[in-house]
């Protein structure tokens, strides 16, 4: 785990200039296909939007870039940072980014990372202002000279990248998954159920608080904040709209609106991750964008799970098969959030 508590605050103009994009149309791409990407805001496909030769380089009226460069959307996506490694044309609803004397890709990957994490700021409509964004400060490592570290940055990137580290000390087995014995259970049978207490992101200062919100990526994790409402760790979240999507949250958290908390006592990380799987396929076959869930009628939803010889949910068998999995000796339950800002 990184340890960011050594590093320390820069503004982006000390390291970025940056460029204007200009218009687009999709005639011009049609009317000039190449291989030069067109980027506009967008969050999929890398904002690419299509292509065009080379007719429109040296046109005023257009914005090329030379790569390595961050693109970040202005309007629409709003703050939303991809890393461009072909030379591209940018459109009028993004600014792009250059480091003034850096042109290492894994050093663009990790800034891009860090930028994201700011992204919450410019949510709710807020569009994005060159100007008065080229001096937002984020935290980055230090040398001794307590200057930005970009070997360290280099490094790290091309560490991930580094696949033969990735080893696992779980032998490779199944345990039997014999579901004709299984019984079903009504949620409010397993579960102490609550709203949990939510909280407005774009009004929170950051802080070391994850903040879990309505996505089911990163764990429901969309920031660090610092704020009043806490809701106690160990439990699983249920987003009731949006993305409907249930997830084991080990650690104390601030939540966004429409979170409904599940308690049971006898459950850990392993088993957590067990029932998860299950209540999440319950989930995504019962509701949808026209039918949010809701408490009330939630409580009387069942799921199938392994039993003892009690019929009571056989809670170490769920436990045991998790662990027998390939990687799950990666899964880290021992250490908090390490984030400061």
């Amino acid at each position: 785990m990184i340890n960011v508590f050594s590093w320390q605050k820069f503004q982006l103009s000390d390291f970025f200039c940056f460029l204007r994009g200009k218009g687009i149309t999709k005639e011009e791409m049609f009317e000039n296909q190449g291989n030069i990407p067109c980027i506009q805001s967008g969050e999929t496909n890398n904002g690419i939007i299509g292509y065009m030769d080379g007719s429109f380089i040296n046109d005023k009226k257009h914005t090329f870039v030379s790569s390595p460069f961050l693109s970040v959307a202005r309007s629409g996506t709003s703050g939303c940072v991809h890393v461009h490694t072909k030379d591209s044309y940018i459109g009028d609803s993004v600014y792009a980014l250059k480091l003034t004397d850096r042109e290492s890709i894994p050093i663009y990957l990790f800034l891009a990372t860090l930028l994201n994490k700011e992204r919450y700021r410019y949510r709710y409509g807020r569009k994005v202002s060159i100007e008065k964004y080229i001096k937002e400060y984020i935290r980055l490592p230090v040398n001794n000279d307590s200057k930005p570290d970009w070997n360290y940055m280099e490094a790290y990137i091309n560490s991930l990248l580094d696949y033969s580290r990735i080893e696992t000390k779980i032998e490779k087995k199944t345990l039997p998954l014999d579901i004709t014995e299984w019984r079903q259970f009504k949620i409010d049978d397993l579960f102490t159920l609550s709203i949990a207490a939510s909280s407005d992101l774009g009004s929170l200062e950051r802080g070391n608080v994850p903040f879990i919100g309505r996505t089911e990526n990163n764990n429901g994790l969309q920031a660090f904040v610092s704020v009043g409402k806490v809701n106690k760790g160990k439990c699983i979240t249920v987003s009731m709209v949006g993305t409907f999507n249930a997830l084991w949250q080990e650690h104390d958290f601030a939540a966004s609106q429409n979170i409904l908390v599940l308690r049971n006592g006898s459950l850990n990380v392993y088993r957590a991750l067990f029932i998860v799987t299950i209540i999440n396929i319950m989930i995504k076959n019962k509701y949808s964008y026209n039918r949010p869930i809701q408490k009330i009628k939630f409580i009387n939803n069942t799921i199938a799970l392994p039993v003892d010889k009690t019929g009571s949910p056989d809670w170490q068998f769920m436990e045991n098969y998790i662990k027998a999995l390939p990687y799950s000796d990666k899964i880290n339950i021992g250490k908090k959030y390490a984030y400061n800002r």
